[in-house]
């Protein structure tokens, strides 16, 4: 009875940073940029810019837990990840195949959960995760999942897309 629900853009949200323990969200996917004067200079996507200002959200040693498309973990521009790595570890990342929300959402994206541990203070390192590599099958990912086969909850395939030959995950058996 005592909560305050606010219905606005998370643009708009005025929470200090280090404020919360923990941010679990689904955050919205798309190919566009959300205006906030704060991570403009970034230019980060809509899910990217959700996940980093959770980041700056929660207190040190917080955990963002996440829904997101796999192109954050798996864009060929590894700035973003390099973003989230200078201020949190990665604690582990599970990619879902690309029918996990067909039948809520209607959607046949592939989408991975992260889990996110926030740093005592940014630091300027290089984690492996950052990058991208190349699987036994020709297929690029993020390194975390080739060094983690088993948190793909699917199997890696190329298919054709609108661009050409696209990766993504399926359902094993399907």
């Amino acid at each position: 009875q005592k909560n305050k629900i606010a219905v606005q853009g998370f643009e708009t949200m005025q929470f200090p940073d280090s404020f919360f323990d923990c941010v679990v969200g689904n955050v919205p996917f798309g190919n566009y940029k959300v205006p906030d004067k704060r991570y403009d200079r970034h230019n980060f996507l809509i899910h990217d810019y959700f996940i980093a200002k959770s980041l700056d959200l929660v207190r040190p040693g917080g955990v963002v837990a996440v829904v997101t498309s796999s192109g954050t973990m798996d864009k060929k521009d590894s700035s973003v990840r390099e973003y989230l790595a200078n201020r949190a570890d990665l604690v582990g990342a599970i990619r879902l195949p690309n029918n996990a929300f067909q039948r809520n959402a209607n959607t046949g994206v592939v989408a991975d959960i992260l889990f996110l541990q926030k740093r005592e203070r940014m630091v300027d390192i290089e984690s492996e995760w950052v990058h991208l590599a190349t699987d036994s099958n020709g297929i690029q990912m993020n390194s975390y999942f080739i060094d983690h086969p088993d948190m793909i909850l699917g199997e890696m395939k190329m298919v054709s897309g609108p661009f050409g030959p696209t990766p993504t995950c399926e359902q094993i058996g399907r």
